[in-house]
C-alpha cells in the first residue's frame, strides 16, 4: 500500500507539472520529453545531497544542466523557476568542454565517447546523472530513463548514486523499474 501511494505522489506530482501547458496537439515526442522533463523535476525531491553541496540558504539555485543538444525543447521550461527542497531550479545548458561541477543534475542527452569519459571523470562529484540513453544506468549513470509499455520508466543505480555521495529516499527506489546494485 505505502508503495503504491508513494508510486501515486510521484506521478500525480509529474502530472502536475504537465498541467500548465495543452498537451492535445503535441506531438508524441513533444509529451514523451515532457514526462521526462517532469521526471527530471520530481527525482530532486527524492535526492539528499552531501552536506554543504546544497546549502540551507534558499538563495542558492538547484542547478539542472543538460549536455548536449537538448531533446527537450518547450517542455524543460515547465521545471525552470519551480522549487525543489526550497531552491529555485535554474537549466543550463552545457557543450563539450564546459565544467559540470556546479551542477546538480545532470542531462547527457548526448551519448558520445566524450560524454562517456564525462560521466567517469565525475561519478564521485555529487551530481545525479540521468539520460534516456540506452542502458545508462548500467554504464555508471545514477538513472536511466526508458519507454517501457508505452510509459517513459526509469531505472537506478545504486552503487552510481553511493560513489556521488548521495542519498535516495527508498521511496523512489521502490517506484524504480530496476535497481542495480
Amino acid at each position: 500500500m505505502k508503495v503504491l501511494r508513494s508510486y501515486l505522489v510521484f506521478v500525480i506530482s509529474s502530472l502536475l507539472v504537465l498541467m500548465s501547458c495543452n498537451v492535445s496537439a503535441e506531438t508524441k515526442k513533444s509529451l514523451e520529453y515532457k514526462v521526462k522533463a517532469a521526471y527530471l523535476y520530481n527525482f530532486a525531491k527524492f535526492v539528499v545531497w552531501p552536506v554543504g553541496v546544497l546549502n540551507e540558504s534558499s538563495n542558492i539555485t538547484i542547478n539542472y544542466c543538460i549536455y548536449g543538444k537538448d531533446p527537450f525543447g518547450h517542455a524543460i521550461s515547465l521545471i525552470k523557476n519551480k522549487v525543489v527542497q526550497g531552491h529555485k531550479v535554474r537549466i543550463n545548458y552545457l557543450n563539450p568542454g564546459d565544467g559540470v561541477e556546479f551542477c546538480h543534475v545532470l542531462y547527457f542527452a548526448n551519448t558520445s565517447p566524450e560524454a562517456f569519459r564525462l560521466l567517469a571523470q565525475h561519478q564521485n562529484s555529487p551530481i545525479l546523472t540521468v539520460s534516456d540513453a540506452e542502458n545508462f544506468a548500467s554504464n555508471g549513470g545514477c538513472i536511466g530513463l526508458n519507454i517501457s509499455g508505452g510509459k517513459v520508466r526509469f531505472n537506478i543505480n545504486a552503487k552510481a548514486i553511493e560513489e556521488a555521495g548521495l542519498k535516495v529516499s527508498a521511496k523512489l527506489m521502490e517506484l524504480a523499474e530496476v535497481v542495480i546494485r
